[in-house]
């Protein structure tokens, strides 16, 4: 089995997936995001008012900036529409953990949202983030899963 973290876009994404993407404008533009690895992670503080500092960070993902899926409802959205979101939410979550952890020099916190429907979506695999931070080699009480009824 190769390792979670070692994974290319050709074996997240099926080739039935890709042919079914690539049969529309929208989900070419999936299917690239998907190859390229193209979202981009955006971290937002969160703040402990009482300490008066940064208790952590949420991560936020976006579709390029050129794209009409450069705005998160608009990117989760459409990989529901073209049922991705599988594959969509495992981007967006292992790019968040590996971009956090290589410049994360403190305590702090990673805060990942995750949706209902991304949980019960075709592809989803229990445990896969558990085993992606293990072969980080990041402590799972380092991040935070937030369970929100919106896209993150």
């Amino acid at each position: 089995m190769v390792p979670i973290k070692n994974l290319t876009p050709k074996e997240i994404i099926s080739d039935a997936l890709r042919s079914r993407l690539q049969q529309s404008g929208i989900g070419q533009k999936l299917a690239d995001v998907l190859e390229k690895r193209s979202l981009n992670i955006l971290f937002q503080p969160v703040v402990d008012i009482r300490a008066q500092r940064i208790f952590g960070y949420e991560a936020l993902a976006r579709g390029p900036a050129d794209s009409e899926l450069h705005q998160p409802l608009a990117l989760f959205q459409a990989a529901c529409d073209y049922d991705c979101l599988f594959e969509i939410d495992w981007l967006a979550r292992s790019k968040a953990i590996e971009s956090f952890f290589k410049q994360s020099t403190d305590q702090s916190r990673l805060f990942l949202n995750v949706t209902i429907n991304s949980l019960m979506a075709r592809g989803h695999q229990t445990g896969m983030t558990l085993d992606f931070l293990a072969e980080m080699g990041v402590p799972v009480d380092r991040v935070v899963i937030e369970l929100t009824e919106h896209h993150p």
